[in-house]
């Protein structure tokens, strides 16, 4: 039977995938996939902020982005200048990101014998 599939010998090479029913165009796997086709791992990105009261010099560095905010504010009467930083989270600037969890995976088609 597998000769008859791959004539050329080549059958696809599932190593260190996880087979996903193809989608066939029912809308549930994202974007256009071919039958056969590899798609990588990824997560749905998470994102968020805080603000926090900035009086020392730091670097964020991964996931988290810092955002600097100045200004001037009458304190006790007296103008003073502020700052502060909203330190934010964004887990695409380091992993891939997607619209759904997934392993890396093979489009297959799962074929059902009733009988």
């Amino acid at each position: 039977i597998l000769a008859s599939l791959y004539p050329s010998g080549q059958v696809p090479d599932f190593r260190g995938y996880f087979p996903r029913g193809w989608d066939n165009g029912a809308g549930i796997d994202p974007g256009e996939r071919a039958m056969l086709s590899y798609q990588e791992d990824a997560i749905r990105n998470l994102t968020g902020e805080f603000q926090t009261i900035d009086y020392f010099g730091y670097e964020a560095s991964g996931v988290f982005g810092r955002v600097e905010k100045t200004g001037r504010a009458q304190i006790g009467g007296t103008p003073q200048d502020w700052s502060h930083s909203k330190i934010q989270i964004d887990a695409s600037r380091l992993v891939p990101t997607a619209d759904e969890n997934r392993p890396k995976n093979i489009a297959v088609m799962f074929i059902i014998k009733a009988g």
